[in-house]
């Protein structure tokens, strides 16, 4: 020590801490080296009696241990990284020289973001330099806002899946190998959010990186995740967020849940190919003719026939024909508009199908009637399970349904 110089010259003074302070944070801007940076939730800031029925201000608790030797008090100041200028919060003289000093900080005193605290001992002989700074990292607004209306699912926290998934979503095998993108949104993001990702009852945790805050994030739900959650044909997705600093969001609230039909059991049927459906009742040419409408009990019409071999077949598969009319003969042509056929809803397979080994759809002679004569039909089906849809291969035949020397076709 050079001559002269005073204890309170030289002393360390260690940095503040706040008592209901979280650690480990991360600022930006980074403190200096050494400097401590503490997380300060709304949770810190509790209202005194004092305060109650008057302002309702929240304080939080800022503790300075006793300084070695004899002094007057304890002088708190505060300041951020664009206003460098110390603000005095409030001198303090000790009450017990030898406990520590606690200052109650206002919620109303802190700026959103980062917060610089140092503290000056005053002694007789005159007053030290400053202490170490300590940061504390404040936001004004929870996650998905402050104070939101209602209670239940929180309506600022925004999920969608891919339209293209269909509504409901239906999410099978293929989808998940190639990773399902989940889209959240919600106002006042902060970077280290962690968003908490609720799938079918199973919890993932996502952290929102710096500069991820400014849009929506997209969160791919991997084959993993998914199967770890499991299948299930309400599959529920959910999710809250909580901020590094331990801001939960308003109540805690969740997001809506978004039900999804999630099935990785299944592939798709036919594993993507089916065979052509067949014509069961053609002539000795391989044609419809006026003699292979058949009458029952829905009337008049041909048969087109699905085998029911393909891979995947199951109870609760769909089945949706599609049937042309070509005014040509073999193959190419012109579609016949009124010879299409497409009815709704499509079939859902049952046992009995299965046992039986294949599917009849009945096309009614009209749609053979439009095509009339020395033109062609033809058929595919659409098989769709919870993992998607798969088409047939297409079958043709020829047609002709009116009879030698009639001059147009018969009406059914």
């Amino acid at each position: 020590m050079a001559i002269g110089e005073s204890n309170a010259s030289v002393e360390a003074l260690y940095p503040l801490k706040f008592s209901a302070g979280i650690v480990p944070v991360i600022s930006d801007p980074a403190p200096p080296e050494g400097v401590p940076v503490q997380g300060l939730p709304h949770a810190a800031f509790t209202v005194q009696a004092a305060n109650k029925d008057a302002n309702n201000i929240g304080e939080t608790v800022a503790r300075v241990d006793p300084p070695i030797g004899d002094y007057v008090a304890i002088i708190l100041y505060g300041m951020t990284p664009t206003d460098p200028t110390p603000r005095l919060i409030e001198r303090k003289a000790p009450t017990d020289p030898n406990a520590p000093t606690l200052f109650h900080v206002a919620q109303t005193w802190f700026v959103e973001g980062v917060n610089i605290f140092h503290y000056v001992i005053e002694r007789a002989s005159g007053n030290s330099d400053p202490s170490t700074q300590a940061w504390a990292l404040y936001n004004r607004y929870l996650p998905g806002g402050n104070d939101v209306p209602g209670i239940g699912d929180h309506p600022e926290l925004l999920l969608q899946l891919p339209p293209e998934l269909g509504d409901p979503p239906r999410i099978g095998k293929d989808e998940a190998a190639r990773g399902v993108p989940l889209t959240v949104s919600y106002p006042y993001a902060q970077p280290h959010d962690q968003i908490l990702l609720k799938l079918n009852g199973t919890d993932f945790t996502i952290t929102l990186q710096p500069g991820e805050q400014h849009a929506p994030l997209v969160i791919t739900l991997t084959e993993d995740m998914l199967k770890l959650a499991g299948n299930h044909p309400r599959f529920e997705i959910r999710y809250t967020v909580i901020s590094q600093i331990n801001n939960p969001t308003d109540q805690r609230r969740l997001s809506k849940a978004l039900i999804a039909n999630v099935n990785l059991e299944d592939v798709l049927p036919g594993d993507g190919e089916i065979s052509a459906p067949a014509f069961p009742v053609v002539n000795e040419y391989g044609a419809i003719g006026l003699n292979q409408l058949i009458d029952g009990p829905t009337g008049l019409h041909n048969p087109v026939r699905i085998d029911l071999d393909y891979a995947h077949a199951a109870v609760g598969n769909t089945l949706e024909l599609f049937f042309v009319g070509y005014d040509q003969l073999n193959d190419g042509g012109n579609l016949v508009p009124r010879a299409a056929y497409n009815p709704q809803p499509p079939y859902e397979l049952l046992q009995a199908d299965l046992t039986r080994g294949y599917y009849e759809f009945h096309v009614p002679a009209r749609h053979h009637f439009a095509v009339c004569s020395r033109g062609g039909v033809e058929a595919n089906v659409v098989v769709t399970n919870a993992s998607g849809s798969t088409p047939s291969f297409k079958k043709r035949v020829n047609c002709d349904v009116k009879k030698p020397g009639d001059t147009t076709c018969p009406e059914e």
